[in-house]
């Protein structure tokens, strides 16, 4: 098993990185300000759509209702437990629900924008 740590200050400003995985383990002491600033970058990712909404699955299930109340028909990005995007049957009921059908029960979250 493998695990990344990045300590972050409060504005993302990293601190350290340490990995470490039943082979090894290293860590890298605070990073100069340009790469600090670059790998903080990369962490907050872009602006994500303003609104929106994000459906939480907590249980295993082959249908997903989101009732995202947008009233919109918005794009729907589906999303394991573990953050991996799949894909499944989605059908917009109205302008504020959508139901997901999928092939097997599956527990994660969407995003609606």
């Amino acid at each position: 098993m493998s695990c990344v740590k990045i300590a972050l200050t409060n504005d993302l400003e990293v601190s350290g990185v340490e990995f470490q995985s039943d082979a090894c383990a290293f860590s890298v002491p605070p990073l100069p300000e340009p790469a600090a600033i670059i790998l903080a970058e990369m962490l907050r990712g872009p602006p994500g759509p303003t609104g929106g909404y994000t459906h939480v699955q907590s249980s295993a299930s082959a249908a997903w209702t989101i009732n995202h109340n947008l009233g919109v028909k918005p794009t729907i990005s589906l999303y394991s437990v573990g953050g991996v995007e799949f894909e499944g049957q989605i059908t917009h009921v109205s302008d504020n629900q959508a139901v997901v059908n999928l092939a097997t029960a599956v527990a994660g979250f969407a995003r609606c924008s």
